[in-house]
C-alpha cells in the first residue's frame, strides 16, 4: 500500500498533497553582527546558503504564528524576526519583552542561546504509537493509520459499524505502507490541529 492510498485519507490531504502541502517554512540565518535571525516565508526554489529551514507549515498565516508565538515565549527581538520596520529598537524592547538584541543590550551569544531553545522546542515531533481514525472512502467506513515512534506505519479501513477495544482489534486491518516523509508531515500536523474523530494509542 504505497502513498496514494494515503492520499485517500480525507479530500483535504489529497488537495494538499497535490499541492505539495508545505510550501511556506521558518528559516534561520546569522547576521553580519553574529546575531541568529528567524523569519517566515515561502519556499523557494533558490535560497540564500545561510538559510536553514526550521519547519515548514501550508500557509504562511501558520508560519507567521508560531513565530509571533516563539518571539513571546522566548523573549525574542521583533527585529531579528522578520520585522524590519521602524528604526533603533523594537517596540518589545520598549516593554521590556525584548532584552535589547536590537539596541546593544544583549549579547549575539546570550540572544542566540534562546532562539536555539527556540528552534529546538519548535522541532520537537510526535514519538508516540498510536492509532488515528477517522472518516473513510465513504459514509460506511472509517480510515485507520497506525502510528510506530512518529512514523506513520501502516493504512487501512474498518465498516463504520465495527467494535474496537484494543490495539489488536485495529492491528489485524493494516497493512505496512514504505516510510514516507510527506505522510508524516500530515499525520503529525492532523494530530496537532486535531483534525481527526479519534485518536487510540497503544
Amino acid at each position: 500500500l504505497e502513498e496514494q492510498e494515503i492520499k485517500r485519507l480525507q479530500p483535504e490531504i489529497n488537495r494538499q498533497l497535490r499541492s505539495k502541502l508545505f510550501p511556506f517554512a521558518l528559516y534561520y540565518f546569522k547576521d553580519e553582527e553574529g546575531y541568529l535571525h528567524l523569519i517566515a516565508e515561502k519556499i523557494k526554489k533558490s535560497i540564500p546558503q545561510d538559510y536553514t529551514i526550521i519547519k515548514e507549515y501550508p500557509k504562511l498565516a501558520y508560519a507567521r504564528g508560531h513565530l509571533t508565538g516563539l518571539i513571546e515565549e522566548f523573549n525574542l527581538c521583533q527585529h531579528r524576526c522578520g520585522d524590519r520596520t521602524g528604526i533603533g529598537h523594537c517596540f518589545n524592547y520598549e516593554i521590556g519583552a525584548c532584552f535589547g538584541a536590537c539596541a546593544g543590550k544583549e549579547s549575539a551569544q546570550d540572544y542566540n542561546e534562546r532562539v536555539e531553545e527556540a528552534i529546538t522546542y519548535l522541532q520537537k515531533v510526535v514519538k508516540d504509537n498510536f492509532f488515528i481514525i477517522d472518516q473513510g472512502r465513504d459514509g460506511d467506513e472509517k480510515s485507520v493509520v497506525m502510528v510506530e515512534e512518529g512514523q506513520v506505519a501502516g493504512f487501512g479501513y474498518i465498516s463504520s459499524g465495527t467494535a474496537y477495544h484494543t490495539p489488536g482489534d485495529l492491528k489485524n486491518v493494516i497493512k505496512p505502507i514504505q516510510k514516507s516523509r510527506d505522510a508524516q508531515r500530515i499525520v503529525h500536523w492532523y494530530v496537532k490541529e486535531k483534525k481527526m474523530e479519534n485518536v487510540l494509542p497503544f
